[in-house]
């Protein structure tokens, strides 16, 4: 800028002279025409300012279009080092700008790579090659795939434009294996494929189209159907395709007479292909059914057979489908539940079942439905409302039938259920006898063994024993004799209870004095253990009972009572009535019983009789035939008892209604 001064001062320096020399009306158009001038510079510098800036959005557009471009620009020299790189070659690379700078562009290739790049760099260099070219970059945790073009730049430098199309490599590998796979696949499929377009040109076959053609997959595709189908390809067919290219799915059977005059039976499928939500053409899906149309005639002709047979059998026999529904039903099985066989055709399987029987009747059923067979017991309907009971053998026969074969077997079960109930009948009777048996051998016989042992050395030595003594002796004969009794009356009520013998009789008793007549009886008995009865019955209270039975049941738990209680201990007896029943108390203080004793106490087949507080025996029936009197009266017999403190036995009569 100074030299342009020096230069501009010098000039005018040189030109000193000539201006002094010059007029006033020529220094006049001097001025005018160096102010002249002086605005041209002006105007010159407003249009330098002007250019300046159009480069710098110049230089900002490039800088857009280059640096920040969505595809990788690299600058190489003829040497191939890297002279300028947009951001998204750092990207790509994985590296900072400044890092690749000067370096040559093939160290961020592998080595298969570089020598395929230096190949397509020399053929760009000579003009002779500018195709787009793919190379792989191998980084630290996978190999990128790029696609580069190489153009010529200005200054004898090159222009690389590079895509990373890892992605679509994968893409497109990922495709190639599915596509091999899916012709794996459908080439082992019992199934002719093919896919035709809206011209109705091949796309594609499987090997089994090809094989029933004999015509290779690359001779078919591209080819017309009508020059592969020929003969087959009828007017029905070209219906069918015309609505498969409109969008409808379609099903139809064709037959085809082979060379040999053998006639092919094919289920074929026309599926439609959208593409950007039009049809573009179609998929074709044909199975060759014609071993099926012939065990489908054969199944025909033996149904045909089938139902003649069934039809006349005395078998009771039933068609049913997967719903249930009667589709068959033979004179056998009409006559079985008494509806006529139209009727039973309206019907469903579980409407001539009952309630209770109903969920039974399903899972069998079910069972059937799923396993394909089924064996069941089943009670049927009868239109008179009688139940008739079947086996029920049933098995599928088709897809959505199932037959069934019934047996009446309503007599035989009448005659089990008449054989079980003799046998428990038979059974009670058994234990009955065993019980009876057990009785007479041990709890009968050692009350006489008692009784004769004190009558023998009461009659051998009556001469030697004083007044007391013999009293006594007479006394323990009593207590055996009286004991032996009331077990001989409770062995004769049990039997004939057990044997339903015994009927009731209830009449007005008055509880109270029936009370004292057992306490006279048992007062001797009492006596020897200084134990008080106490009798707190009102004397006016009157309870409707049976006389026989309410005597043998207050006559055993008094017993039972003394025989349990200690040594001076206290009997007390109560009685009250209540708005619909009476209630009859017997409590002591005596040894009371377990928990395992009170759950079997009413036990007739377990015998839980312990010794009383002076080594009394019993055989249990007492309890038990007190249960089942005052359970004939429709009463209750309750017992509260703890162990070592004493027991409480309730009678709970219902009042008699009015």
């Amino acid at each position: 800028m100074n030299s342009l001064r020096d230069r501009a001062e010098e000039r005018l320096n040189f030109s000193k002279k000539e201006i002094s020399e010059l007029s006033n009306i020529e220094l006049q158009k001097l001025v005018e025409e160096l102010r002249i001038h002086q605005i041209e510079l002006e105007i010159q510098n407003e249009e330098l300012i002007d250019s300046r800036n159009e480069n710098e959005k110049a230089r900002e557009k490039y800088f857009n279009l280059f640096d920040l471009a969505p595809v990788a620009y690299v600058v190489i020299n003829k040497t191939g080092i890297i002279q300028e790189l947009n951001l998204k070659a750092a990207e790509l690379f994985v590296r900072r700008k400044l890092h690749l700078l000067g370096h040559p562009f093939v160290s961020l290739l592998d080595t298969e790579s570089m020598s395929k790049f230096y190949e397509y760099f020399e053929y760009a260099q000579s003009k002779r090659f500018n195709e787009i070219f793919t190379l792989e970059i191998q980084q630290k945790y996978q190999i990128k795939h790029i696609e580069l073009s190489i153009s010529n730049f200005p200054e004898e430098m090159y222009l690389l434009a590079i895509m990373d199309i890892t992605e679509r490599v994968i893409a497109e590998n990922a495709l190639k294996a599915g596509a091999k796979q899916l012709k794996e696949i459908t080439d082992n499929i019992p199934v002719f494929i093919a896919q035709v377009d809206k011209h109705l040109n091949y796309l594609f076959v499987n090997k089994m189209y090809e094989d029933f053609f004999n015509i290779s997959a690359s001779d078919m595709i591209g080819t017309s159907i009508k020059g592969i189908l020929s003969e087959l390809y009828t007017r029905e067919i070209e219906t069918h395709i015309a609505n498969a290219l409109q969008g409808e799915v379609v099903c139809y059977e064709s037959k085809y007479l082979t060379k040999n005059n053998e006639i092919l039976f094919f289920d074929v499928k026309l599926v439609p292909h959208f593409f950007d939500g039009e049809v573009v053409g179609y998929f074709s899906l044909i199975v060759d059914i014609t071993e099926r149309k012939k065990i489908e005639k054969a199944l025909a002709e033996s149904e045909l057979r089938f139902r003649s047979y069934i039809s006349t059998s005395p078998l009771p026999i039933f068609v049913v489908n997967e719903l249930g529904e009667y589709k068959f039903v033979n004179h056998a099985t009409s006559k079985l539940v008494g509806y006529s066989q139209e009727e039973l055709l309206s019907f469903k399987f579980n409407e001539l079942t009952f309630d209770y029987n109903r969920d039974q009747a399903y899972y069998a059923f079910t069972q059937m439905v799923e396993h394909g067979s089924n064996k069941s017991q089943i009670d049927l309907k009868h239109k008179n409302g009688k139940a008739i009971t079947i086996i029920l053998d049933s098995i599928k026969i088709s897809d959505t039938e199932f037959i069934g074969f019934c047996t009446n077997i309503s007599k035989i079960k009448e005659t089990e259920i008449a054989l079980k109930e003799k046998q428990v009948q038979l059974n009670l009777l058994n234990d009955t006898k065993n019980r009876l048996l057990s009785i007479l051998a041990h709890d009968l016989k050692s009350p006489f063994n008692g009784i004769m042992g004190f009558s023998n050395l009461l009659l051998t030595n009556i001469h030697h024993y004083d007044k007391e003594k013999a009293y006594n002796f007479a006394l323990q004969i009593n207590m055996q004799a009286k004991s032996t009794f009331t077990l001989l009356e409770n062995l004769l009520d049990w039997v004939r209870n057990q044997s339903d013998g015994i009927s009731i009789n209830p009449t007005n008793n008055e509880i109270s004095s029936m009370v004292f007549v057992l306490i006279d009886f048992y007062n001797p008995l009492a006596s020897i253990k200084r134990i008080t009865i106490q009798n707190f019955v009102p004397p006016d209270l009157i309870v409707f009972a049976d006389t026989n039975m309410l005597n043998t049941v207050l006559r055993n738990l008094l017993g039972n009572a003394i025989k349990y209680a200690k040594t001076g201990g206290i009997i007390s007896i109560y009685a009250e009535k209540n708005t619909n029943e009476t209630d009859i108390k017997i409590t002591d203080n005596g040894i009371g019983m377990s928990e395992e004793t009170l759950a079997n106490l009413f036990n007739n087949t377990r015998k839980v009789s312990v010794p009383g507080t002076a080594g009394e025996s019993g055989t249990g029936l007492g309890l038990a035939l007190c249960k089942d009197f005052i359970e004939k009266h429709n009463g209750v017999l309750e017992v509260k008892s703890t162990l070592h403190v004493g027991s409480e036995f309730i009678i709970k009569l219902p009042s008699p209604k009015a």
